[in-house]
């Protein structure tokens, strides 16, 4: 064992390498330990908010806070009303059923809620318009693929909310 070691140091003793090296590794590592947090609801989350209808669009869009990254779930979907206002009504029920709690609303146009299961995740409901997607167009052509009636959907945006 003694002549391994005083093999290495010989090694060593010669060459910068191993040192740059040595310190690049312990870099890389302590990076990856530090890396920023992410906030990313539970699929359980998910699921529960699909089961309140027919999803007809679904994706994930992630936005900067602090010095971590939020990943808000993002649904249509149709829960069969006959108009907007109707469609906004019926989905806060369907969550109230699902044990979300109404924290905040301004009606016919918002409905902020949180889960009472979750801790710290809300869900934002807005009756569909297609004002929401002007900077999307993709996602307003996958919609009129569906071929949905506008009036009969929700627009769902579901978060984690980062404690201070």
């Amino acid at each position: 064992m003694r002549l391994g070691m005083h093999r290495i140091r010989e090694v060593l003793r010669g060459s910068r390498m191993p040192v740059a090296v040595l310190c690049a590794v312990l870099l890389a590592l302590g990076c990856s330990w530090a890396s920023p947090p992410m906030l990313r609801v539970a699929p359980a989350v998910i699921d529960n908010v699909r089961s309140m209808g027919r999803v007809e669009l679904e994706f994930e869009t992630e936005s900067d806070w602090g010095s971590g990254t939020q990943v808000t779930n993002e649904l249509v979907i149709n829960v069969g009303a006959a108009g907007g206002r109707e469609a906004l009504d019926e989905a806060a029920v369907l969550l109230k059923e699902r044990e979300w709690i109404v924290v905040a609303e301004n009606r016919p146009t918002i409905v902020l809620m949180k889960s009472s299961r979750w801790k710290d995740v809300r869900v934002i409901v807005r009756p569909f318009h297609s004002a929401y997607f002007e900077d999307n167009p993709e996602i307003l052509k996958r919609l009129e693929r569906a071929s949905v009636e506008e009036q009969s959907l929700v627009y769902l945006q579901i978060f984690e909310e980062p404690q201070a």
